[in-house]
This record gives structure tokens, C-alpha cells and sequence, in this order.
């Protein structure tokens, strides 16, 4: 008589596809995108497209502006660099805007005495993890009298937020605030969304 097979059964059958399924999904990082670049008093833009072919075919896209500009966004940062140059190079009249990773990070300090030596709160600052690029008065645009508020301006890191909670500094209570750039005299928001960056990185003054 043949003997009945005995079912069996692994318990560790699908621990595999379980891991898996628990495991989350590894999200490549986007590729960060360089500034656009804004070209003024475009009247033709042919020797324009001309060039952007030589140098980086297929790397960039444009966009045509009111009042002949044009707007050159390049697809990653060696065509941009490329293009950049080459701009510079023929005294075309563009500009571009910096890249946020490389904007300093800009905060009003308040409540410090303005006679406050500089270089004390440069150093009390940089004794929390911060590398200052810059200290300077803010000054009543009338009276032209030194106020007891001054713009820090340090260098990007991820750690530039944490100075907002600095609640004294020299042994003063302080105030730390958003910077936006001043209109007239001085001028600060205190709810802002962000510091706002300054400038941009260049504007030439002659035409392709």
C-alpha cells in the first residue's frame, strides 16, 4: 500500500515578499536646476539661436519675453556654465539670478546697544555654529543715528534657521528677525516666510 504523502508547509514562505512590501521606496533626489538666464534688447534672435546650437545643442530651452527678452534655462550646470561664458565673452547684456544654495543668509539682530563692538558679536555668533561673513549697523535714514539693530549676514548651512531661536546674545536679551532688502533707511518684517536673498550674480552691458 502506498504510504498517504504528509502535507507540509514552510513558515517562513512569502517573509520575503513581506520585507519587500514593507521596505519604503528609495526616491532619487531631482537634480537641482540652474538659474535662468534673462537676455535684454533681443531685436533678432536669430544669431542668438545660432549660438545656443554651437555651444549646447539640445541642453537648454528658451522662452521669448515681453519688451525682446529672452529667458535661456538650462537643463543641468555644465550647459549653463558653457552658455554663461559665452555670454560674457561676445559683452552680451544678460543677467541671472544667484542660485539659492550659494545666497548668504541675512537676519536682523535687535535690542544690542549700537556702540556693541562687531567683532564680539561676530565671535558670539560663530560660538553657534555659524560662519559670518558680515556686521553692520542699521541707521535711522533721517537722523542718520546708528539704531540698536544690526544685519548679520552668514554663510549658507543647513543649521542658518536655528539662529532665530537665539533669544540672548553678549549677555542682552535679543531679537532675531527676518531680513528684507530695505527701501528707505532701514526695514525688516518680522513674519516673513523666509530671509530674503540679495542681488544677483552679474549683469553685462552690451548686446549679442
Amino acid at each position: 500500500l502506498a504510504t498517504p504523502a504528509v502535507p507540509t508547509s514552510n513558515s517562513f514562505t512569502g517573509l520575503d515578499e513581506l520585507e519587500l512590501a514593507d521596505k519604503p521606496e528609495t526616491q532619487t533626489p531631482k537634480p537641482i536646476r540652474p538659474p535662468p538666464l534673462f537676455i535684454d534688447g533681443v531685436k533678432n534672435i536669430q544669431p542668438l539661436l545660432k549660438l545656443l546650437e554651437d555651444i549646447a545643442k539640445g541642453e537648454y530651452e528658451i522662452k521669448v519675453l515681453r519688451g525682446d527678452k529672452v529667458k535661456i534655462q538650462s537643463k543641468s550646470a555644465d550647459p549653463y556654465s558653457t552658455i554663461y561664458k559665452e555670454l560674457k565673452a561676445k559683452d552680451t547684456e544678460f543677467y541671472c539670478y544667484q542660485p539659492k544654495q550659494d545666497r548668504s543668509f541675512r537676519v536682523v539682530l535687535k535690542n544690542l546697544h549700537p556702540s556693541t563692538d562687531k567683532e564680539d558679536i561676530k565671535i558670539a555668533i560663530e560660538e553657534l555654529h555659524h560662519k559670518v561673513i558680515n556686521v553692520w549697523n542699521i541707521q535711522n535714514s533721517r537722523r542718520k543715528q546708528a539704531l540698536s539693530m544690526c544685519n548679520i549676514e552668514v554663510e549658507p548651512r543647513e543649521n542658518n534657521k536655528d539662529i532665530y531661536s537665539v533669544k540672548y546674545l553678549l549677555y542682552n536679551k535679543c531679537a532675531v528677525r527676518y531680513w528684507t532688502r530695505p527701501e528707505k533707511g532701514y526695514h525688516y518684517k518680522k513674519n516673513a516666510p523666509a530671509a530674503l536673498p540679495h542681488g544677483w550674480c552679474g549683469k553685462e552691458l552690451s548686446r549679442i
